[in-house]
């Protein structure tokens, strides 16, 4: 048992320990510690909830890679790019995914850089990108050749990469704001839904209609949400 006092824990902040082991007692009684080797203490910040639902999106998008691999090789959409006559299947969709969790914890940690604050000049910090972004679209075409089982270990690396620096931002950090280029000024908080945890939501509901469709079934690009 981790005791009271030691260090910062007796400041009101919520705390979790995801892997413990033995404590070590220092010669003071108030300086007591917890080997890194050993221990790893992740503040429960207001966003937990949302790591928690983007871990668990993770985990059902990963339950789907037998059957996607069984039903492999999957066709190549012709148009996958912005427009109303885009059409993904599993290639375009996972390599979306795969692609977008770390450019959005990316443009996450932008609005927090000093730097560009500074640059900003005391106004938030413009970020993200919009549907026809070169790059996005560059990415999914070049990446859908990549096979199923590498797409989808990127992307469970990078949720949960993105999952535990959610835990560690204080409600000063998921309050700052940062402006996008379509959807206005937006807190951090309310980037979440639509960039990173209900979005990936919504790309497995995507892969799920596209199974059910049966081989060679393809969905529209957005559907299941509206972000780039």
């Amino acid at each position: 048992m981790v005791p009271f006092g030691w260090n910062d824990l007796d400041t009101g902040k919520k705390w979790k320990v995801v892997h413990a082991g033995p404590l070590r007692i220092h010669p003071s009684p108030d300086d007591w510690s917890l080997p890194k080797a050993y221990a790893k203490l992740v503040r429960m910040g207001s966003l937990t909830g949302a790591a928690q639902r983007l871990r668990a999106a993770a985990t059902e998008l990963l339950e789907l890679q037998p059957e996607l691999e069984a039903r492999a090789p999957w066709p190549l959409s012709d148009v996958y790019g912005p427009g109303p006559e885009s059409s993904w299947g599993p290639p375009e969709v996972l390599a979306h995914v795969a692609e977008m969790l770390p450019y959005w914890l990316g443009e996450i940690e932008r609005v927090f850089d000093p730097h560009e604050r500074a640059a900003a000049g005391g106004q938030p910090v413009p970020f993200g990108r919009i549907e026809a972004d070169t790059f996005r679209v560059g990415l999914i075409g070049r990446d859908r050749a990549i096979p199923i089982r590498e797409l989808m270990a990127r992307t469970g690396a990078s949720a949960e990469r993105v999952a535990q620096r959610l835990e560690t931002l204080t409600d000063e950090e998921a309050a700052r704001r940062g402006l996008h280029p379509t959807r206005g000024q937006l807190a951090v908080t309310d980037m979440l839904e639509p960039f990173i945890v209900g979005h990936l939501e919504g790309h497995v509901r995507q892969l799920r209609e596209i199974l059910a469709a049966g081989a060679g079934g393809a969905a529209d690009a957005a559907h299941g949400n509206d972000a780039p």
